[in-house]
C-alpha cells in the first residue's frame, strides 16, 4: 500500500480562497499495476483525499521523485453531468500513473515494479 507523508508546511495544508492545498510526499506501491484507459481509469496507484488531509481531491500536481527517474500524472474523476453535483469532478481519490524517464522520454513504469522506496512530491487541491 502506498503511503503519504504530509510535508510540515504550516500544519500540512493551506487554504487558498475556498480550496485547501496539501503538499505531500507520496510513496509508491510495492507492486505497480499499469493503468488501463477507461472512465474511470483502472490500475495505477490510488491517492486518497483522506491521506492528504482533505475530504475531496479536485486536482493533483506531480513534481516527481528526488532521484530524477520517476514522475507521474493523475487522472480526475469524470465530471458529473446530472443531479445536485452537476459540473463537479471532485472525488475522494484519483488514479496516479507512474512514469519512468528513459532515453526516449517518459514511459509508463513497468508492471510489478516495486516503488515502495520511491517518493513523489505532489500538491493536492481540494476541500
Amino acid at each position: 500500500m502506498a503511503e503519504i507523508q504530509l510535508i510540515d508546511w504550516r500544519g500540512g495544508q493551506q487554504v487558498l480562497n475556498s480550496k485547501k492545498i496539501a503538499l505531500c510526499d507520496h510513496y509508491g506501491p510495492t507492486s505497480y499495476t499499469q493503468v488501463t484507459a477507461a472512465t474511470p481509469p483502472t490500475g495505477g496507484d490510488t491517492i486518497s483525499a483522506k491521506a492528504c488531509g482533505l475530504n475531496s481531491i479536485e486536482a493533483v500536481i506531480c513534481m516527481g521523485d528526488a532521484g530524477g527517474l520517476y514522475s507521474g500524472v493523475a487522472f480526475p474523476q469524470a465530471v458529473t453531468k446530472t443531479g445536485a453535483l452537476i459540473g463537479t469532478g471532485a472525488d475522494t481519490s484519483v488514479v496516479l500513473k507512474w512514469l519512468t524517464l528513459t532515453a526516449g522520454g517518459l514511459v509508463e513504469t513497468a508492471a510489478s515494479t516495486n516503488l515502495s522506496a520511491v517518493s513523489m512530491r505532489i500538491l493536492a487541491i481540494g476541500n
